[in-house]
């Protein structure tokens, strides 16, 4: 059995050194999370630890950003719910890409297996996005990770993503001019 690693910060030790709308909001987060653990509502606890891996990244926390994030991917994936895994995915990709930027001043070594992770997680993303059946979300989350991909720097892979955005925008355009023309069509009929 996999052990979850502990958190590299204590909960609410956040709490005690970050002043205004940061701490209020991390501070409204680990409420909704105590209270998601205390009433064993997986679906609200997997929201939860997005939401306070979130705010820590707002607050310039990666590491514990990605703790949280990574820890409510894994309830999202138990609970099978791709669109929570999806946007978990993409938030991992963005952040985790972003700490292989700061890295590469750095340790050069360490940030190419971060940016390889950040890679992973938005293929996994963009992979499962096309099973949601949804276009236009599909194409959000495409342009999300064509911007992590931007980042680490395979432009190729980017301007792909990018391309298949398109395409599923003009599909969506297509068939919007065509439920327009239907609808006008009918109109007219009568």
């Amino acid at each position: 059995m996999n052990a979850v690693p502990p958190c590299p910060v204590p909960r609410h030790r956040a709490l005690d050194v970050q002043p205004g709308r940061a701490r209020d909001a991390l501070a409204e987060a680990l409420r909704q999370l105590d209270e998601a653990e205390q009433q064993d509502q997986p679906a609200i606890h997997a929201l939860a630890l997005a939401q306070v891996g979130r705010c820590y990244r707002r607050m310039g926390d990666g590491g514990t950003a990605e703790w949280y994030l990574q820890q409510g991917l894994r309830k999202a994936r138990t609970l099978c719910a791709p669109e929570a895994c999806i946007e978990l995915l993409c938030d991992l990709a963005e952040l985790v890409s972003i700490l292989a930027t700061e890295l590469t001043r750095d340790e050069p070594r360490g940030a190419h297996a971060v940016r390889e992770r950040a890679r992973d997680h938005g293929y996994e993303a963009a992979q499962m996005a096309g099973l949601v059946g949804d276009w236009e979300w599909e194409a959000a989350v495409l342009q999300r990770i064509s911007r992590v991909l931007e980042r680490c720097g395979d432009r190729e892979d980017a301007e792909a993503l990018r391309q298949r955005a398109a395409t599923l925008q003009a599909q969506d355009l297509r068939s919007l001019q065509a439920a327009n023309d239907a609808s006008t069509w009918a109109r007219a009929a009568q």
